[in-house]
């Protein structure tokens, strides 16, 4: 039996009472160059000359401020002048500057992202419960397209099938070679969330082995193909700007240029919104990328005055697979702040998103459904994300008889019946929870 332990720094916000003082302030996080970066924090002295202090990228930044709201509204009132009934002097009133006050009262620091807000006070896991072959399942149309464009390039007809059979990290599938079926062998191996590498035996004769390289970046897509014996390499980026998607390739042999092209991609309709937005509303221009998936981008400015303005980048990239889908999440809230004598002029990140949705049907004779929401590490989260989401694993069970029509009625999955992987591929026990019967 594992027992967890609460952190000695929620257990002191848990205990915050008797409020002296609460205000905001900037706190000089670094000096770069002569010129400091500021971030704001939320400081407060309670309970006889205690003092607890957190800027709002720190973890417990969001139970902070809900405690110490609650502790101010419920004692802002209760001032005794009279020394008999207060002998200690901790219930005078609490010193609390107008600004901080507007800002305690109209509850600017406790404003929850939308995007987080489907999963608020929802059960979540510390790892995934989904096996190896549900993400090589939606890794496989990528590998698919870049090998075939990448053989385009040779003598070799290439045609690739993208279903596969095996486990863990063996796989094989099936291609046509210069018009021979042949068994393609495939170890896959996950670096991270959103890094992929997979070697493929018996493409050729003598049994080569050929590397490839899929690495999903908050704003790019980059996969590289690598046949050493060869001495065969390409690289197809896919980037991101305001306006469009470019597609880059470049294929090398022996160093020497092959190939190398640069092109917008197409933009495209989303028909895809009920599973887009089945989490929270968005707006994105859509494109669509080669091997059918599609890729959403919204980023906008606003000015908040002469030396500030907020920058929101928010990117959704979209494969939907037969009866599956799988959908990568970014979102980073910047404020840009206009360089002064005193100040750096450069990015403070007030928020960051990093999250993997996957759905995959576990009884298509049911059109009984499972999705996975991972949120990921991030570099500038804010403290509710690093107290609430970051590194956690969310599940929900719903019946749909067309994913692009209805998915509703979605029942949060815990521990209560669901503690092993297997459990969650049990369509008995999944069944039951989405009709009640657990």
């Amino acid at each position: 039996m594992q027992i967890y332990y609460t952190d000695k720094l929620l257990i002191d916000i848990n205990n915050i009472k008797n409020l002296q003082a609460v205000w905001l302030e900037n706190i000089t996080q670094a000096k770069i160059n002569n010129k400091f970066i500021y971030y704001p924090s939320l400081c407060i002295s309670y309970d006889g000359g205690k003092f607890l202090s957190l800027m709002y990228n720190e973890k417990y930044f969001d139970s902070f401020v809900k405690k110490v709201t609650e502790v101010y509204n419920d004692e802002k009132d209760n001032v005794y002048e009279d020394k008999l009934l207060d002998p200690f002097n901790l219930h005078s009133k609490i010193n609390i500057d107008d600004y901080t006050k507007e800002v305690l009262e109209k509850g600017y620091l406790s404003n929850l992202n939308e995007l987080y807000k489907f999963y608020e006070n929802k059960f979540s896991y510390n790892n995934s419960l989904l096996f190896e072959n549900n993400e090589l399942e939606f890794i496989m149309p990528i590998i698919k397209y870049h090998l075939e464009d990448f053989f385009k390039h040779t003598d070799t007809v290439f045609k690739m099938n993208d279903s596969i059979y095996g486990y863990r990290t063996l796989y094989n599938t099936n291609a046509i070679i210069d018009g021979k079926e042949k068994t393609i062998l495939l170890n896959y191996n996950k670096e991270n969330e959103n890094e992929y590498s997979i070697k493929i035996s018996n493409i050729f004769e003598n049994n080569d082995e050929t590397e490839i390289n899929i690495k999903f970046d908050n704003y790019k897509i980059k996969v590289t193909i690598e046949n050493k014996q060869y001495n065969l390499y390409s690289e197809y980026e896919y980037l991101m700007n305001e306006q469009n998607i470019k597609q880059i390739i470049s294929i090398y042999k022996n160093s020497l240029i092959l190939h190398h092209s640069n092109k917008d991609l197409d933009s495209t309709d989303n028909v895809n919104k009920n599973i887009t937005d089945f989490d929270a509303s968005t707006s994105f221009k859509w494109f669509i990328l080669p091997w059918n998936a599609l890729w959403g981008i919204n980023n906008k400015v606003e000015n908040i005055n002469e030396n500030e303005k907020v920058l929101q980048m928010h990117s959704m990239y979209l494969l939907v697979k037969n009866n599956s889908f799988n959908k990568r999440e970014n979102y980073t809230n910047k404020k840009i702040i206009k360089e002064t004598p005193n100040t750096k002029g450069m990015p403070l990140v007030l928020d960051e998103m990093n999250k993997n949705t996957t759905c995959i049907c576990i009884s298509p004779n049911d059109n009984l459904y499972v999705i996975e929401t991972a949120f990921l590490d991030t570099d500038n989260s804010n403290g509710y994300y690093k107290e609430n989401l970051n590194n956690k694993y969310f599940y929900h069970t719903f019946i749909s008889d067309d994913l692009n029509k209805e998915i509703e009625r979605l029942v949060n999955i815990t521990n209560n019946d669901v503690i092993e992987k297997p459990d969650l591929f049990n369509k008995l026990k999944i069944l039951g929870l989405v009709k009640g019967d657990k």
